[in-house]
């Protein structure tokens, strides 16, 4: 077990798919807050864009990782792994309050 814990490959592939699970929360998300029914569409043109921009970054930087196999340094791949944890929770939660209590 401590070898494959020391093992570049081991955590390359932990943040290959921290950074593709995070990608498919930054999609959710911008469908969700910026889809059919448009829950910013009453905020300020300034929040509008910050939005897009913050979600259209994270989605690029996690789809970058994925296409580039980089080995980061372990705190990168950590912060990739609690960023995974965090926005899929969000994901759900949004899902669950917002989204499911409109229909």
């Amino acid at each position: 077990m401590e070898q494959i814990l020391e093992s570049n490959d081991f955590w390359n592939w932990v943040n290959v798919i921290s950074s593709i699970i995070t990608f498919a929360n930054m999609v959710f998300f911008y469908i969700m807050v910026f889809g059919n029914e448009n829950l910013l569409s009453k905020r300020p043109t300034w929040e509008q864009l910050m939005v897009k921009i913050g979600l259209l970054c994270v989605a690029f930087g996690t789809l970058l990782n994925v296409m580039i196999w980089a080995y980061p340094p372990i705190n990168e791949i950590i912060i990739n792994m609690g960023l995974a944890f965090i926005f899929t929770w969000g994901a759900i939660f949004h899902w669950a309050v917002v989204i499911k209590k409109r229909k």
